[in-house]
């Protein structure tokens, strides 16, 4: 059986003691690993490229900077909550260069990793970041909201990290490598509070996780 790459075996497990599930679930994985006729590996284990990001989430990257960018804004700054190696933050750096900052929030580095292209890196679990900054967009495929056992608590920080007008795009699958997803109206009741009225909460296609999208408000202060 291919041996699994040793970042996965971390990034991969929630922030609680890992268990015979995880393991299962990470030989499953291991098992769809080949390589081609040239011994090259075929199977992700650098990471998830832009490409796949953009098709599982439903939400284009490239256009929504774009757009940002076109309208006068100087620089995009992007949170990937649960980057892994950065290669999402890397292929948004190689594409915009400095006009976009890449931020990665991850449990705990992976040794030897180079991180490249990746301008600053958090190390510590959703719930808990402070917002010394404030973000255009932030996403989270299988990552951090994914595998958080306090998803409403994620959804709040997440809300408070963004800035006016920016983009929440969160995966909150209910497979078996995460805890499950709030009841819709404990979702909605959370966002309402926070001013958002405008989401969505869709699973993206067969097989595809459950995606929370949303923007976050003007708020309008009462007279």
């Amino acid at each position: 059986m291919p041996k699994l790459p040793s970042f996965w075996k971390r990034i991969s497990r929630p922030e609680i003691e890992r268990g015979t599930g995880k393991e299962l679930s990470e030989r499953h994985w291991a098992r769809l690993a080949k390589k081609d006729l040239l011994g090259r590996q075929t199977w992700p284990i650098n990471g998830t490229t832009l490409e796949n990001i953009e098709w599982n989430l439903g939400y284009s990257f490239i256009e929504e900077i774009s757009k940002r960018l076109s309208s006068g804004k100087k620089q995009v700054r992007v949170l990937d909550a649960g980057c892994g190696v950065g290669t999402t933050l890397n292929n948004l750096k190689q594409k915009f260069g400095n006009s976009v900052r890449t931020v990665g929030l991850t449990l705990q580095k992976t040794p030897g990793e180079s991180y490249s292209g990746v301008d600053r890196i958090i190390e510590d679990r959703i719930e808990r970041v402070e917002p010394k900054e404030s973000f255009d967009i932030i996403f989270s495929y299988s990552g951090a909201h994914f595998h958080s056992k306090q998803k409403l608590a994620a959804i709040q920080r997440t809300i408070s990290l963004l800035k006016v007008g920016g983009d929440a795009v969160i995966d909150l699958a209910t497979n078996n490598l995460g805890s499950g997803v709030p009841e819709r109206h404990e979702i909605k009741t959370l966002l309402r509070a926070n001013g958002i009225t405008q989401w969505n909460l869709r699973k993206v296609g067969q097989g595809k996780p459950v995606v929370l999208t949303f923007t976050k408000p003007k708020i309008k202060l009462p007279r």
